[in-house]
């Protein structure tokens, strides 16, 4: 479905972009980092920061709209296939595949619909968690 793919490529862009803008704002001293109980929070006057956070939203909106524009959700977790009508069940189904890490503080809590994914999951939420920590170290 190359509608839905587009959208996935813009907000890839627009979040990566949105980040890189974020760490250059740090780095350049127009940001700050800070540890509100276990929250990360960014904070500051940069221009860049302002348009990093405005990409990283805009980003956030553009999986939904991709979403929307792939079909929506289905209880079941199937998407329907291209071409299917009606209210009947789909010809063909699709599954919804997800996973993530939320971390609380230092400690990651992953989740994946899938097992192949889980060893990529655990070593993102072990490297958050290190640089979690080596930033609260360098303080």
């Amino acid at each position: 479905m190359p509608g839905a793919e587009i959208w996935r490529l813009l907000a890839l862009a627009l979040g990566g972009s949105g980040v890189i803008l974020i760490g250059y704002s740090a780095l350049a001293g127009g940001a700050h980092v800070a540890l509100v109980i276990i929250f990360p929070v960014v904070y500051g006057s940069s221009w860049e920061l302002a348009l990093g956070i405005l990409l990283f939203f805009l980003a956030i909106v553009t999986v939904f709209v991709g979403i929307a524009e792939e079909g929506g959700f289905r209880p079941g977790g199937v998407l329907p296939r291209a071409g299917g009508g009606g209210d009947g069940p789909p010809s063909g189904r699709k599954t919804l595949d997800f996973g993530g890490v939320v971390l609380v503080g230092p400690f990651p809590i992953i989740f994946s619909s899938r097992r192949k994914w889980l060893p990529v999951l655990v070593i993102v939420a072990v490297a958050l968690a290190v640089l979690i920590i080596l930033s609260l170290l360098t303080l």
